[in-house]
């Protein structure tokens, strides 16, 4: 079994969605303009608080498992002004709505299929431009907070 590499990944923004928003067959009956130019998608998915107590008795902290966290991962694009995704992500952070958002693997298992897919709602937060150094592209990265579980579709 080999790996897959992230070239070919793509990222959508979808509409405002309201907290019933949480299968796959609803996220996938939304709408969703792709968002273009994106060179790293960060890291996003569920951790989990660390609760600790530290009973005498046994000179051992204990840990549970509190609030979940999905994460605000850092979406790097190359700046395109024009790209209706990316205006989509820039109208997204100026309100407190949560968005819904796909993001597809390159890895279908079959001729016609679509790759793993991941959904989840979340806002945005902020739209950061980047100019960096000489000979870098300049870049807009859109940091998002997941306000919902991470759905996992597999790839077909």
């Amino acid at each position: 079994m080999g790996f897959t590499p992230s070239n070919g990944t793509k990222l959508y923004v979808g509409p405002v969605a309201d907290i019933n928003v949480d299968t796959a067959s609803e996220y996938a009956g939304l709408t969703y303009v792709e968002v273009k130019g994106v060179t790293n998608l960060g890291e996003f998915g569920d951790s989990s608080a660390d609760i600790t107590s530290s009973e005498l008795n046994d000179n051992r902290v204990q840990h549970a498992k509190g609030t979940r966290d999905g994460g605000s991962p850092a979406f790097v694009c190359n700046n395109y002004p024009d790209d209706a995704g990316q205006q989509a992500m820039y109208a997204a952070e100026s309100d407190n709505n949560d968005y819904a958002f796909k993001i597809v693997f390159p890895n279908p298992k079959t001729t016609g299929g679509v790759g793993a897919t991941r959904y989840f709602r979340g806002r945005v937060m902020s739209t950061r431009e980047g100019v960096g150094a000489a000979n870098s592209p300049i870049n807009v990265t859109f940091n998002v907070g997941i306000n919902s579980d991470v759905v996992r579709v597999a790839a077909t």
